[in-house]
């Protein structure tokens, strides 16, 4: 048993360890058997492997660890690359929007004016005050709703 541990862990035994392991699981008692079963856990989280790891497929194969470290870093390059390019696709969708919101706004206000200009003022009013109040409240509207959004996205 002491000999997998030492296989399986690159740190040494601790001397209270060594002792519970020598009894070879006889007579251990509870506090024995829970320092058995909490000794050691590691998580490693990543684009590339733990570098344990790393040098195990160097001994395995010399050179593919390097071919493993540039291939993440490969990944990295063209995820950064991919990400801006979705930010300036994002960013020329919203000049695009802007804009055509001022068109449309301004074309209606112009239609209204000329629907006073020509004696319609009731109409005229209406049709102006309504559409670029909407508009407005259209444009606020998605501002708003954007944080919420991506506040959204971050739990899922």
């Amino acid at each position: 048993m002491k000999d997998k541990l030492q296989k399986n862990s690159q740190d040494e035994v601790s001397p209270d360890l060594d002792n519970i392991l020598s009894k070879d699981g006889k007579d251990l008692s509870k506090q024995d058997e829970n320092k058995l079963v909490a000794m050691k856990q590691e998580i490693f989280k990543g684009p590339l492997p733990h570098p344990s790891i790393l040098k195990g497929y160097e001994e395995i194969d010399p050179g593919s660890a390097h071919k493993i470290i540039e291939s993440g870093l490969a990944e990295s390059r063209d995820r950064r690359e991919l990400q801006r390019r979705t930010f300036e696709a994002i960013k020329e969708e919203r000049k695009r929007r802007d804009w055509m919101g001022y068109s449309i706004g301004f074309f209606i206000v112009a239609i209204g004016a000329l629907l006073v200009y020509t004696g319609h003022a009731v109409y005229g009013s209406i049709f102006s005050g309504v559409s670029a109040i909407a508009m407005v409240s259209l444009f606020l509207g998605q501002s708003n709703e954007e944080p919420e959004k991506k506040d959204k996205d971050k739990t899922k």
